[in-house]
Formats: C-alpha cells, sequence, structure tokens
C-alpha cells in the first residue's frame, strides 16, 4: 500500500533517518516545490529537509489527511519545530512553528517517482518575523 510507505518514509524523516526516507524514492524521482524553479531530484530534496532541520528543533511532520488512489497518495501535512537556528537568513528565535502544506506522491513499483509539493514558501519567514501578540 502506497499510504503506508509514504508513512513510513515520514516517521523515519522525523526520527532523523534522511537515508530511509531517501530509499522511498527512487533515484530519478522529481519533486516539484513551491518556490524552486524546476524540479528537483532525491539528492537536492535531502539537502532542503537537513536544512529544515537544522534550523528548526525537533522538525516533525504529521498528516492531518491522507487519500490514497491508484498509483496516487496526497497527503495534508503539519509540519512543527521550534526555530533554533539560522533559516532564511532569520536568526533563531526560539518560536515554535506550526505550518500546513499538502503533497502528492506519484508511485511507480512501490516507490516514489514523482511528488508535488502545495504550501506557501514565505509562512515560515512571516511567522518567524512577526511582531509577537501582547500578553
Amino acid at each position: 500500500m502506497s499510504a503506508t510507505a509514504v508513512l513510513q518514509a515520514v516517521e523515519a524523516l522525523n526520527a532523523g533517518d534522511f537515508a530511509t526516507y531517501a530509499a522511498a524514492f527512487w533515484p530519478d524521482a522529481q519533486r516539484v516545490v513551491p518556490g524552486v524553479a524546476g524540479p528537483i531530484d532525491v539528492d537536492a530534496s535531502i539537502t532542503m529537509l537537513r536544512y529544515l532541520a537544522s534550523a528548526f528543533d525537533g522538525l516533525r511532520l504529521d498528516a492531518d489527511l491522507l487519500l490514497e488512489s491508484g498509483d496516487h497518495v496526497v497527503v495534508t501535512w503539519r509540519t512543527t519545530g521550534v526555530h533554533t537556528g539560522d533559516f532564511a537568513g532569520i536568526a533563531a528565535t526560539n518560536r515554535r512553528v506550526e505550518v500546513v502544506n499538502c503533497e502528492i506522491y506519484e508511485f511507480r513499483d512501490g516507490k516514489v517517482a514523482r511528488s508535488w509539493a502545495y504550501g506557501d514558501p514565505a509562512e515560515m519567514v512571516a511567522l518567524l518575523t512577526a511582531e509577537e501578540a501582547p500578553r
């Protein structure tokens, strides 16, 4: 079942196991990411994920919604973490962030062949630079 493969890969990612996550994708898999020109390969995806993990302590993706149809899986991810490192030129704020995005995975022979991520790349920056509400 493709949905199970996605959830297992992301659990490995949540545990910091980038190799197991990457193994869920074909080496020639292409990924479309908001804010990035053209599709990227698995190595570039892992580089981006390592960057996020270094900037956000406890980086975690949790599935809010998961749908499977044929060779496709659609997941709405709730991504959380604490900003403890540089991100997009923004020094650590120690703010807890939470963003929601959607991803579509296309499977071929049990592995991800293509994926598309949908979300607002500026949302994280806005969360980190917004003035805090008065207490």
